[in-house]
C-alpha cells in the first residue's frame, strides 16, 4: 500500500500521521522505508527525516534497505564494506557504493568492535551522508584523514566510539556557518536524557 501512496506528489495529514504513528512503533518494514526514502518527491522530505531517525535507532535494517535498493534501482551497484584493524579490540568500516558510474563513501568510518554492528553503522551512516548530499569520492578521504591527522585528532570518531560503546544513539550534529567558521553541535540522547 506504502508504495502506492508514496507516488503522490504531496502526502496527506491524515497519511502523515499513520506513517509517523508505524514508524513510532515500529511497524514498517524495510520495504516501506525503501519506497518512503527513494521513491518519493522532495515534499515527503520531513517523513524521510523521521525514517532516517528510525533507522538510526534500528541500524540493522540499513543492510536490508541496501538489499532492496539493488533489487529496485538499477543505476546503484552492490556496495562494498571494507574494513581497518584499527587494534585488537576495534576496526574502522567504509561502505563504498556506485551510483551511474561513480563510488561515493562517507568522510569517516564508523568505529566498532563488532564487525556486523559496525557494517550495520556503516551502511546507516551511508545512507545518512547520502540524504545529507555530504558523500565524497574514494580519492578525497585519503585528504581528509591528512588534513585531520595534521590539524586535530578525529573527535568525531572517538565521540562515535563513545556512544557506541555505551549503547546511546549516534550523535546528530547540527553545522551552522558564522562568518568564516563553522561551528558543530551534537546531540546524544541515552535511555535517561539527551546529552
Amino acid at each position: 500500500v506504502l508504495k502506492l501512496v508514496c507516488q503522490e506528489l504531496k502526502p496527506s495529514s491524515q497519511l502523515t500521521e499513520l506513517i509517523e504513528m508505524r514508524l513510532e512503533k515500529g511497524e514498517l518494514l524495510a520495504i516501506d522505508l525503501f519506497w518512503l526514502l527513494f521513491r518519493t518527491t522532495e515534499h515527503w522530505e520531513p517523513l524521510q527525516q523521521k525514517a532516517l531517525q528510525w533507522l538510526q535507532a534500528n541500524p540493522h535494517h540499513a543492510i536490508t534497505l541496501f538489499q532492496l535498493i539493488n533489487q529496485n534501482q538499477k543505476n546503484w551497484e552492490t556496495p562494498e564494506f571494507k574494513e581497518n584493524t584499527l587494534s585488537s579490540t576495534s576496526f574502522a568500516t567504509r561502505v563504498y557504493v556506485t551510483l551511474d558510474g561513480k563510488t561515493l563513501t562517507t568522510r569517516l568510518p564508523t568505529l566498532q568492535t563488532n564487525k556486523k554492528q559496525a557494517q550495520q553503522l556503516a551502511a546507516l551512516q551511508w545512507f545518512w551522508d547520502y540524504f545529507n548530499h555530504s558523500l565524497v569520492a574514494p580519492e578525497e578521504i585519503d585528504d581528509i584523514q591528512q588534513n585531520a591527522s595534521e590539524n586535530t585528532e578525529n573527535f568525531v570518531g572517538e565521540l562515535q566510539l563513545l556512544c557506541q560503546s555505551q549503547k546511546y544513539s549516534l550523535p546528530v550534529y547540527t553545522i551552522t556557518k558564522e562568518g568564516a567558521d563553522f561551528r558543530s553541535t551534537c546531540f546524544i540522547e541515552s535511555s535517561q536524557e539527551t546529552l
